[in-house]
């Protein structure tokens, strides 16, 4: 997990279950660095994760269409595509 200094933070407070908290503060721990680290780098990492998904998305609508047959073929039939 990536500390990070004192530059540019921005104290919040949040809300969590008990229970969740709890195994949150116990992970910390084990990892050996605060609870609001171990959060910040949660956020960051679904962050990256959901810029790695819209970067996918975005590559994969805006391809070329791709062509199902020649010209002058006729589309497959479900039987021939299904052959087992």
């Amino acid at each position: 997990m990536r500390l990070t200094g004192n530059r540019g933070v921005k104290k919040v407070t949040i809300t969590l279950d008990e229970a969740i908290a709890r195994r949150a503060t116990f992970r910390a721990v084990e990892l050996g660095i605060s609870l609001s680290s171990l959060v910040e780098e949660m956020i960051r990492e679904k962050m990256r994760e959901e810029q790695t998904y819209q970067a996918a998305k975005h590559h994969y609508l805006f391809q070329q269409p791709r062509k199902l047959k020649k010209p002058g073929a006729r589309y497959a039939r479900r039987e021939e595509l299904h052959e087992r």
